[in-house]
């Protein structure tokens, strides 16, 4: 796995579903993360064997999918800035925040 910085915040790149479960990691949910208006990517929730929750959010970079890894705290610190108050309350309830 990849680390990159993405807005002053370290995100993990190139991760797959796949390489979750081989870590025996256990899907809690998803919501959808409206971004702009028919784009609504899927943010699903997984919580790894050590007790860390981190999101997988599928976002389009140039002409394919990428996989974002972020935690539950930056995901809804996102919806509480984009005054989506409903999601932020779901992402915190999922993730266990």
């Amino acid at each position: 796995m990849n680390k990159e910085l993405v807005s002053g915040e370290l995100v993990w790149t190139n991760v797959s579903t796949f390489a979750l479960r081989k870590a025996k990691a256990r899907r809690l949910g998803e919501v959808r993360i409206p971004l702009a208006l028919a784009y609504r990517p899927k943010a699903a929730a997984w919580r790894l064997p050590d007790g860390r929750t981190l999101w997988c959010v599928r976002l389009w970079e140039f002409d394919r999918p990428t996989t974002r890894v972020v935690s539950t705290a930056t995901l809804a610190r996102y919806c509480r800035r984009s005054r989506l108050v409903v999601l932020a309350g779901a992402v915190e309830r999922i993730g266990g925040a």
